[in-house]
C-alpha cells in the first residue's frame, strides 16, 4: 500500500513538473534525495555491535552497546556481548552443518534436494 501511495505522490510531482522547462531533470534530481538523506543518517549511526564482535573488536562493540543502552550496568554489557557471541556461534555452526544453506544451486549440483 505504502509503494502505491508513493507512486501517486510521484505521479502528481511529476504532473506539477510537466509545465516547468525541463522539468524532467528536477524529477530525475528528487530521486537521488533519499540516497542523500540516508547518507546523512548513516553517519551518525554507530557500527553494529555484532558486526564489531565478529571482527574480534570487543571494545569498540562495548562502546556501542553503551551508547544504545546508557543505562545498561557493565555486568548487562558483558551479558549482551557473550549473548552476541554466541548467537554468532550458533550461526556459524548453522552454515558450516548445513551446506545448502545459502546456495541452492550448491543443493540443486549435489542432488541434496
Amino acid at each position: 500500500m505504502s509503494v502505491a501511495f508513493g507512486q501517486l505522490i510521484l505521479y502528481a510531482l511529476g504532473a506539477g513538473f510537466t509545465e516547468i522547462y525541463r522539468g524532467w531533470r528536477y524529477m530525475v534530481g528528487l530521486g537521488a534525495l533519499p540516497a542523500i538523506i540516508l547518507a546523512l543518517i548513516m553517519l551518525k549511526c554507530p557500527e553494529s555491535p555484532r558486526q564489531l564482535i565478529a571482527h574480534k573488536k570487543h571494545e569498540e562493540a562495548a562502546r556501542v552497546l553503551k551508547r544504545i543502552f546508557p543505562k545498561a550496568t557493565e555486568d548487562q554489557l558483558r551479558c549482551k556481548i557473550k549473548l552476541i557471541q554466541n548467537s554468532s556461534r550458533r550461526s556459524q555452526l548453522l552454515w558450516a552443518t548445513n551446506p545448502c544453506c545459502g546456495s541452492s544451486i550448491n543443493c540443486l549440483s549435489s542432488g541434496q534436494i
